[in-house]
Order: C-alpha cells, then sequence, then structure tokens
C-alpha cells in the first residue's frame, strides 16, 4: 500500500495511437443506457467528469476514509444506494464501470448502476477466442459518488465461480478531513449490519496526469442524452472515443510514469475506449487528447479517470 502522495505529469509522443489491427470492432449494445469497451485488467475504469473526480486543492494530500467490507446481497446492495442518497445527499450524479470480463460498461445513475451489476454485459460481446489470461474477480462494478461528505465509493466483485447471489463488497467514503458529522455517514453502514470503523485511515493522493501533444482520436461518437442525462439536460461525458495509451507500453513514454506504473498506467493502457468531455462545440469535430488525469482510490480494483478533448488544430 502507498504511503507517500504522489502526482506525475508526462506527456505523449505523437505516435501513440490506438493501432492494434488485431483488436475486434467496438461492441455495439442493445441497451441505449449502456457504453461498452473492451478490457484486459482487473480494475474497472469508472470515467467521472472533471468536476466529480475525487481531488485536492488545498491542504494535506492526503484524503481521510472509513471503509466496510462485507458479503452482501443484490438487495443489501440497492438498500445500500439507497441510504447514501437519503442520508449523504449527493452533490452531482454517480457515475460508474460494471466489468463482465473483458467487456465493460460506462454509464451514469445509481439505478442504472444496481441493473448493470446484477445483469451485466452478454458474453456475446467478448472476443473470440480470448488471448488474454482470466481476469479475477470476473466481475466487478464500481462506482464515484460526490456527496456532501466526500466521495461515496461502492465496489462489488465477483469470481466466475461465485454464487451470483452474494458479492465481495466494498463501501468507502473518501472525504477531505475528519467526520464532523458521524451520524449519518454511520447510518449507510447499518443498513449492511456494520458499525462506522472506529478509526479513520489516511489515503495519499496519487494522481497521473497525462497530456496529449496533438494526439488525434481515431474514433469518436458523441454520446446521446439517454445515456448520460436527461433530454434537454446538459450533460458531461458527452463522447466515446478510442484510447490513444491502449497497448503503448510504460516503457515506450518518454518519462515512464515509475511510481504509479502497475496501478495506475497499466490499467489504463488495457482499456481500448474511454468517455470524454469535449470543448463546447465538440465532438462533431475532429477533436484531439487535451488531457486524462487518473486517481487511485483506496480499492483494490477500481480506478478512476477524467479525460477531456480539445478541438483538432
Amino acid at each position: 500500500m502507498a504511503t507517500d502522495p504522489t502526482t506525475t505529469v508526462i506527456h505523449l509522443p505523437r505516435d501513440c495511437s490506438w493501432t492494434d489491427s488485431n483488436d475486434p470492432t467496438w461492441p455495439t449494445p442493445d441497451d441505449p443506457d449502456q457504453i461498452l469497451t473492451y478490457t484486459n485488467t482487473t480494475r474497472t475504469l469508472v470515467c467521472c467528469p472533471t468536476s466529480a473526480i475525487p481531488t485536492i486543492e488545498r491542504g494535506s494530500p492526503h484524503f481521510m476514509t472509513s471503509t466496510v467490507r462485507t458479503e452482501a446481497s443484490p438487495g443489501a446492495i440497492a438498500t445500500t444506494l439507497e441510504a447514501i442518497e437519503a442520508h449523504w445527499h449527493p452533490t452531482q450524479s454517480c457515475y460508474y464501470g460494471v466489468r463482465h470480463g473483458q467487456v465493460q460498461a460506462y454509464g451514469r445513475g445509481p439505478d442504472q448502476f444496481y441493473e448493470t451489476l446484477i445483469d451485466p454485459v452478454d458474453e456475446e460481446f467478448l472476443p473470440s477466442p480470448s488471448t488474454e489470461r482470466q481476469l479475477n474477480p470476473y466481475h466487478v462494478g464500481s462506482c464515484c459518488w460526490p456527496t456532501e461528505f466526500g466521495w461515496a465509493i461502492l465496489e462489488a466483485s465477483r469470481s466466475d465461480y461465485s454464487d451470483e447471489s452474494t458479492f465481495n463488497l466494498k463501501v468507502c467514503l473518501l472525504s477531505l478531513g475528519p467526520l464532523i458529522r458521524p451520524g449519518p455517514v454511520e447510518t449507510v453502514f447499518e443498513t449492511l449490519g456494520e458499525s462506522l470503523p472506529q478509526v479513520q485511515t489516511m489515503w495519499p493522493l496519487r494522481k497521473l496526469i497525462i497530456k496529449g501533444d496533438r494526439q488525434t482520436l481515431d474514433r469518436i461518437e458523441p454520446v446521446t442524452e439517454a445515456t448520460f442525462g436527461t433530454p434537454g439536460e446538459f450533460h458531461q461525458l458527452r463522447c466515446h472515443g478510442t484510447n490513444p495509451l491502449y497497448g503503448t507500453r510504460a516503457e515506450d513514454l518518454p518519462t515512464p510514469p515509475t511510481t504509479l506504473k502497475v496501478h495506475v498506467y497499466r490499467p489504463l493502457s488495457k482499456v481500448s475506449t474511454l468517455m470524454y468531455n469535449p470543448e463546447p462545440d465538440g465532438p462533431d469535430r475532429e477533436c484531439e487528447l487535451g488531457s486524462l488525469m487518473l486517481v487511485d482510490p483506496p480499492l483494490q480494483n477500481t480506478l478512476f479517470v477524467t479525460g477531456t478533448l480539445r478541438r483538432a488544430t
């Protein structure tokens, strides 16, 4: 476990691109609420808008964490999500990623997160034949939900041979300081039959920022309002596009992110596409990568990422 905060900034060379001809085409779901991607990492990537990703602007570069770990049924997970909404007072939307084998869904909203978690992507979208090792855990769903008390993080996982009625569940509150009002926080944990941890632990800010140098995405598509926003409402993460780091080893970058290589960069390089925030006049214009910011939370199978696009020059 890391003990020191780390923020690393790297700049991409111009020859970084999504060029592997052996990769399958993008999976296309029947459900318009789903954005799918291929992945070969055990971590689930949660794409968040810049305003929702866990950050520390001032003070000590450490989060305070309160975490419970337990086994939970789907019903208990639904109740926990309802309790977070009722007692932690979310300030923004819930963003999630659900990985089932080598296919991951991106999405928004606690209800859609729950439905995707218990009814994962059909395996018809899996590459065939697979040349990668079996991912374990086989099924992981994670969400990031900014609240009045900090960032609520829920990670549910199970192996392919596990009982589908039970998940290994972790519920974590990531806050910027000690809890002043622990009552509402404990209420959520009590829905799982757990108590508020007696001791809050510190988690260092572990952040990797990747800046593009005229990296034009090979493919980009606008995301409908039905997927990441309600009709008539401005929604963020309005683009689904290729990941220019897909298949690029850290060793091939001009400044390898050594301290974040295994836990942050490597999972990013194994996911074929990402969700992005474009400039106001995108995404119907040619776009290039602005930046990627990745934050490593205190959970083994989750990684947060926010990506921005700019108009190609």
